[in-house]
């Protein structure tokens, strides 16, 4: 990626949302689900894609999506998107990198607030 710290601090933010929800995290590649998560961070710049940390993937497109937004799909098992949940302009909004995880802990949680859907 092009941010290992944003990335990292992202990934920490969903493994605890979800931990909190009750998901366990599988380190042998069986899961019912993946999570991908993307930075939209300019529209010249086109889509990072963050792979999942526990299993490798495919290509994934995030188009139509704002600048500057972060982007959380949920893949299931046969890899169809099954959820999405995002924070448009999100990356513009911090302005000190020691509070970012605090702010990515919570802007997390609040697009994880949908997931599962009923």
């Amino acid at each position: 990626t092009k941010d290992s710290i944003l990335y990292n601090k992202i990934k920490i933010a969903v493994n605890t949302t979800l931990t909190k929800k009750g998901f366990t995290f599988s380190k042998n590649g069986k899961s019912d689900f993946k999570v991908l998560i993307h930075v939209r961070k300019a529209q010249n710049e086109g889509s990072n894609k963050f792979h999942p940390w526990w299993l490798p993937c495919g290509t994934t497109l995030v188009d139509k999506i704002d600048d500057n937004s972060l982007v959380i799909n949920v893949i299931d098992k046969w890899s169809s998107l099954t959820w999405r949940g995002l924070a448009p302009g999100y990356l513009t909004s911090y302005t000190k990198t020691k509070y970012l995880q605090k702010e990515l802990d919570n802007v997390v949680s609040s697009i994880l607030d949908g997931f599962p859907p009923n």
